[in-house]
């Protein structure tokens, strides 16, 4: 019986992780996708600046 549920256990344990890396797998996407929208729309207000007070 000891055994039927340490695999149960382990097997309870295994999917559990499995679904917390899925989350963090998500969590960095998202940040990855957050950083990459900031850093498109510092370009795009780079670009717009006038910088004719340098000449």
């Amino acid at each position: 019986m000891d055994q039927i549920f340490n695999k149960v256990g382990s097997y309870w344990l295994g999917q559990k992780a499995t679904k917390e890396m899925s989350s963090v797998g998500d969590d960095i996407n998202s940040l990855q996708d957050s950083i990459e929208g900031g850093a498109k729309w510092l370009v795009n207000k780079i670009k717009g600046l006038n910088f004719d007070w340098f000449s």
